[in-house]
């Protein structure tokens, strides 16, 4: 296994689907996950390392480390509903070709009492 690519992307982490609305065919995010949106694209577009040559984007199996650092522990979200927006960001900014290649999330975990809110990222390639 070898550290392909890492990004930190700064501010509290919003889950895609809690409050998610549907207008006719369309599914709405709340103003929260949209904005947390915005800055993880564009951190993940301008401040991510890679420690590959590989052709983007990454294709074969994965494994996404995502740490989720917290001031507290109100409105506590699941682990699984925040990296699925992390997976989903990175296929939109084509990192990673499709978030089914991601195998594992060995290492996620939620961490509380940080002054600094923020999601470290990093995404390994698997054999």
């Amino acid at each position: 296994m070898r550290l392909v690519y890492t990004v930190t992307i700064p501010g509290r982490a919003y889950v895609k689907k809690n409050g998610a609305k549907v207008f006719g065919h369309k599914l709405v995010y709340t103003p929260q996950y949209q904005g947390w949106k915005q800055t993880a694209r564009l951190y993940i577009k301008t401040q991510g390392k890679f420690f590959s040559n590989a052709e983007l984007p990454f294709r074969g199996r994965l494994r996404l480390q995502a740490v989720f650092f917290f001031t507290d522990r109100r409105s506590e979200p699941d682990l699984s509903a925040l990296y699925e927006g992390v997976q989903d960001e990175l296929q939109a900014m084509q990192i990673i070709e499709n978030d089914k290649h991601i195998v594992s999330h060995d290492g996620s975990t939620k961490v509380f009492g940080h002054p600094e809110q923020r999601v470290e990222v990093s995404l390994f390639s698997i054999g």
